[in-house]
């Protein structure tokens, strides 16, 4: 096997210097502080590096797709026609954990997403609701005792 460079490989440099700098500098940070980042520059770590071994012995240009067929038409990229919907659905989100409290705001963001966006059935929909609920709840209220604010609405009917 012989590895190719491309201009495909400098991005996964840049966010492995990136991420790696941000793992480097956690360094000293006390370990209760350092957790949570660190695992997560740790697994994009990993990923980034899995990628960029795959990139470097795959090749640039062209390639040929596994059954021969090699396609010389542009394929049909929508991801600039979905990025508003994409930035509507954060900016819902965001003012939801302020109207409503993080906990609120989240759970109701997946279920409306999947259900809308999505286009997931009743049952799917509710079913990754409840759990992204459980998970919410677990992780953050009874493993890391976090509470977290409730929103403006809250306040001021005064819940």
């Amino acid at each position: 096997m012989k590895a190719h460079f491309s201009r495909n490989v400098i991005p996964h440099v840049a966010v492995f210097l990136v991420i790696g700098t941000g793992l480097f500098l956690t360094r000293g940070w006390p370990p209760e502080t350092a957790l949570f980042p660190e695992v997560g520059c740790v697994v994009v770590l990993l990923v980034t590096l899995i990628s960029l071994i795959g990139e470097l012995f795959r090749g640039g240009g062209t390639k040929e797709r596994p059954d021969g067929w090699v396609s010389s038409q542009r394929s049909e990229d929508r991801s600039l026609e979905r990025a508003p919907l994409i930035f509507g659905w954060l900016a819902a989100l965001l003012v939801g954990v302020w109207a409503l409290g993080y906990e609120f705001a989240a759970v109701a963001f997946v279920f409306f997403y999947m259900k809308t966006t999505g286009k997931q059935s009743w049952k799917i929909s509710i079913l990754f609701t409840v759990f992204s609920f459980l998970f919410l709840f677990s992780v953050f209220r009874l493993l890391l005792g976090v509470i977290w604010p409730h929103g403006a609405l809250w306040e001021m009917f005064g819940l």
